[in-house]
């Protein structure tokens, strides 16, 4: 008499994989989102004390660029007035044309490459007469409780795109 496996057995072993992959898939996948949403976070965070440092330097944020552009803002190169992020290394940097003479606030700017192209970049813009600023990013998970904290630490900010279930927002404080 051969030993194998009936049928039944076979079905029941398919059945649970396949409960197990629906429900740990998921799980996987939305790990994945919140990581990176972690990171877009943090690197805004870092970005928010570099524009401190700057303004205690020169008692005024950064300007808004011209351009509506994602992941650009004024305030760069030997005069303070170039876009950022520079193309010489030091993608936030003033008063010098190269990384080593600089002022150099911080090395690399945020880049988010997100899975929607047209909103995968950090927006800046400068509030008020220059002593308030915005910084907004898009996360990929609408659930996030920090996107909701953020937007109300920064109510001045509602008419720059600082709302929206899936905006995340960081201001001067």
């Amino acid at each position: 008499m051969k030993k194998a496996f009936s049928l039944i057995e076979l079905l029941v072993v398919i059945a649970i994989t396949a409960v197990l992959i629906a429900v740990v898939l998921p799980n996987l996948l939305s790990a994945r989102e919140r990581a990176r949403d972690a990171k877009k976070k943090q690197e805004l965070n870092e970005m928010k004390n570099a524009l401190r440092i700057y303004y205690n330097d020169y008692q005024i944020y950064p300007a808004t660029p011209t351009e509506n552009e994602h992941r650009v803002m004024s305030g760069c190169g030997i005069n303070g007035t170039a876009n950022c992020p520079l193309a010489d290394g030091c993608e936030f940097a003033v008063k010098s044309a190269s990384c080593t003479d600089a002022i150099v606030y911080m090395k690399r700017l945020p880049d988010f490459n997100g899975k929607d192209t047209e909103y995968n970049g950090w927006n800046y813009y400068q509030l008020g007469s220059g002593n308030k600023f915005v910084l907004f990013v898009t996360l990929e998970n609408s659930g996030d409780k920090d996107i909701g904290e953020s937007q109300k630490r920064c109510p001045s900010a509602t008419y720059t795109n600082c709302s929206g279930i899936y905006t995340y927002c960081v201001c001067e404080d």
